[in-house]
């Protein structure tokens, strides 16, 4: 089953996604490694903020690149 996606693309957020992540992995196996409860709640604390960004709004990093021939008169790359 396949579901289809109207936004198209990774979403704005996708960076500190990943980075809430990371943290939230390794804190978790920190929190787990040293029998640290406190220390896995805040890992599932991350990995919760990370899975809200998903659906939070705001405008996509795709919005600030234009589009080749847009009328910069080159050929759509910066410095050449």
């Amino acid at each position: 089953m396949k579901l289809r996606r109207d936004a198209g693309g990774p979403g704005p957020h996708l960076e500190w996604r990943v980075r809430l992540l990371g943290a939230g992995a390794i804190l978790a196996l920190a929190g787990i490694w040293a029998d640290v409860g406190w220390l896995v709640n805040v890992a599932i604390a991350f990995l919760f903020v990370g899975f809200l960004l998903r659906f939070a709004g705001g405008r996509s990093d795709d919005a600030d690149v234009s589009e080749p021939g847009s009328g910069d008169g080159g050929s759509g790359r910066e410095g050449g």
